[in-house]
């Protein structure tokens, strides 16, 4: 099984503000705003009586609740209703999704979704804000393993409940080099597990070492001896220093990374 690090939601250039570490350790990632989209941070649901529109009023962010987003990777089940047969998806198009194929990513291997995230609190008004000194961190917040690979095209043929993700649209679908990743109904090591989810905050799940920048992250000493695309190991403060370019960190297949996955995925689960 290989084991990609896919970096999805807001960054410091689209969306301006790290997603939330909700004060019950909840992660929720902020699917980045793009014109075109169908769906708006108005349409997602953060609670029952909230909407992300809420989040980003709180948190001051420079998108509004009326502005368009692509919801990807689509693990929240409870952000919208849902189709009879939904099963979590990531889209990947472009470069991305010319890396995954490149590196020969497949059927069975695993996709870890990380982000930029900083923690909130919960003011006496009820807003959310975000904790003062709080570090800005990358943070694995959700996983697929992979059940199904799907290039999608103009011709491609696709069930209901899949039509509604942002890369089964037609300007997707148009643009070429379209590929939707469907999640397995269940994980393959544990079928207590289901195959894609978001997880909880857990400090297994923080990438950046403590006390440097995000971009810095304290991965296993095993990582120092196997190939891992636009990461390199810095050896003068002995942490792995990470692209600010790109979407897409394949890691070598290795039994140690799948053990370090598994264990990443059972602390937020």
């Amino acid at each position: 099984m290989r084991v990609v690090l896919s970096r999805k939601g807001f960054d410091s250039e689209t969306g301006g503000i790290p997603s939330p570490i909700l004060p019950y350790g909840r992660l929720l990632s902020l699917p980045i705003p793009r014109e075109g989209e169908d769906r708006s941070y108005s349409d997602l649901r953060f609670s029952d009586n909230q909407t992300y529109a809420d989040v980003l009023c709180d948190l001051r962010a420079k998108v509004a609740g009326q502005d368009r987003c692509h919801v990807d990777p689509d693990i929240y089940r409870q952000v919208l209703s849902r189709p009879r047969g939904w099963r979590p998806l990531s889209g990947h198009r472009g470069n991305a999704q010319s890396e995954l194929a490149g590196r020969g990513i497949k059927v069975g291997d695993l996709l870890l979704f990380f982000g930029w995230f900083r923690e909130v609190r919960m003011s006496p008004s009820g807003r959310l804000a975000y904790v003062r000194g709080a570090p800005d961190l990358h943070v694995v917040f959700g996983y697929l393993q992979i059940d199904k690979v799907i290039p999608v095209s103009s011709a491609t043929a696709l069930p209901h409940w899949m039509t509604s993700h942002p890369h089964a649209s037609k300007p997707y679908r148009q643009r070429g080099n379209n590929t939707i990743y469907v999640s397995r109904s269940r994980a393959s090591w544990d079928d207590s597990l289901p195959g894609a989810r978001p997880l909880a905050f857990s400090e297994r799940g923080v990438l950046t070492k403590r006390g440097l920048s995000r971009s810095r992250w304290d991965l296993p000493w095993c990582f120092r001896e196997l190939e891992m695309t636009r990461v390199k190991y810095d050896p003068v403060r002995d942490c792995f220093q990470s692209s600010p370019i790109g979407q897409e960190f394949v890691i070598e297949e290795d039994p140690r990374v799948e053990r370090w996955a598994k264990r990443i995925i059972q602390a937020g689960s």
